[in-house]
């Protein structure tokens, strides 16, 4: 399988790739790219290839919050739920949109902020409770 040389190693966050020719995609690699898309209220993850893309093998890519159609393969990369909670962080969700874990988890631990979901904190003045916390040492 030829790596696809126009959509590797590139990033892609926040784009939409809808009106590009499925051809320009399928049957081929796509190695270390970021298709990355933030996840906003109401949403779900998004749909942001061209319809009708088959064939294509994700090799390396970050694909958090995006929709991988039938047919196409992610090996390695990432391809996680991730939805910022009331702390203002980025959690771990799950199907249901029930937050798992903080993204950041290793930071979490550090700073002896808890990592259950049952725990999250509001936000203080819509800041992250890291910096918030950071800022009270």
């Amino acid at each position: 399988m030829a790596i696809n040389e126009k959509y590797s190693y590139k990033d892609f966050t926040g784009q939409y790739l809808t009106d590009v020719p499925a051809s320009e995609f399928n049957n081929s690699e796509i190695v270390g790219s970021c298709f990355y898309q933030e996840w906003l209220d109401g949403d779900t993850m998004k749909d942001i290839f061209p319809a009708g893309m088959t064939g294509v093998k994700f090799t390396g890519c970050n694909l958090d919050n995006v929709f991988v159609p039938t047919g196409n393969v992610i090996e390695g990369g990432t391809h996680k739920r991730i939805r910022v909670q009331k702390d203002m962080e980025d959690w771990i969700v799950d199907s249901g949109e029930n937050p798992v874990e903080p993204l950041h988890k290793k930071r979490f631990e550090e700073l002896g902020l808890s990592i259950d979901p049952k725990e999250i904190v509001e936000s203080v003045n819509g800041e992250s409770i890291i910096i918030t916390h950071l800022k009270g040492r």
